[in-house]
């Protein structure tokens, strides 16, 4: 049973990474435009819901604090995102952010059904671990390649 929850909750968590990633992009931005105390700010209370909203979902086990911390990620983001934009009157999507959150959804379809097509947990885990990892490289690494391909210029 632990091996199973190991599994859900990698398919569970691999949601904050796109979240994460942006969150300290607009954190960094609001920074620089010396508005710090407003990212603290957002932290403090992006980590209260999430720690409001662990305790009320505690009684999903463990999972229920790793989808809380998926939300106050994602509310961090939110208001760090609604500075920003407030501030500068328009959002600063990085023109390829498409590709994480591609690669991370891609990744969590993949590793969630295998840990209900083997009877052995310790591999089940071992191989989403192996394959979630790596389907994520190779679709941002085909993603690279078609974003850095010369164009070509016809002859005449």
């Amino acid at each position: 049973a632990e091996w199973d929850l190991a599994v859900l909750l990698l398919a569970v968590g691999c949601a904050s990474i796109p979240l994460t990633a942006l969150q300290q992009l607009y954190g960094a931005m609001l920074t620089a435009l010396d508005k710090s105390v407003t990212v603290v700010r957002h932290l403090v209370l992006a980590a209260m819901v999430r720690v409001g909203l662990a305790i009320v979902l505690l009684r999903l086990g463990i999972v229920g604090a790793s989808i809380a911390n998926v939300v106050g990620m994602g509310l961090a983001l939110l208001l760090n995102a609604t500075s920003y934009y407030r501030l500068v009157g328009k959002l600063a999507i990085p023109s390829r952010w498409w590709r994480a959150v591609l690669a991370t959804l891609v990744m969590a379809g993949v590793i969630a059904p295998i840990c209900y097509y083997f009877d052995n947990n310790l591999w089940s885990t071992a191989l989403c671990c192996l394959l979630g990892g790596a389907v994520y490289v190779t679709i941002l690494f085909v993603t690279a390649l078609r974003r850095h391909k010369a164009p070509t210029v016809p002859d005449g």
